[in-house]
C-alpha cells in the first residue's frame, strides 16, 4: 500500500487550484463575450473582487 506523502498532496492541491481558476478564467469570458451589459458588469467587479483578495492572501501568506 502506497502511502500519500506531503508533496503528492500539495501537488493535488495545487493541480485543483489550477484546473478550478481556469474554469473560472472561462466562464468569465463566455459571460463577458455572450452576456448583456448587466451580466459582463457584475463578472468584472466579481472579477476585481477576487483579485483583490487573492493579492491580499498572496502578501499574507508571504509574510509567514
Amino acid at each position: 500500500m502506497k502511502y500519500r506523502t506531503t508533496a503528492d498532496r500539495r501537488f493535488g492541491i495545487a493541480l485543483a487550484a489550477m484546473l478550478g481558476f481556469f474554469a473560472v478564467v472561462l466562464v468569465s469570458l463566455l459571460v463577458l463575450w455572450l452576456g448583456g451589459p448587466a451580466a459582463q458588469d457584475a463578472v468584472l467587479r466579481v472579477g476585481f473582487l477576487v483579485l483583490s483578495l487573492g493579492v491580499g492572501a498572496a502578501f499574507l501568506a508571504w509574510g509567514r
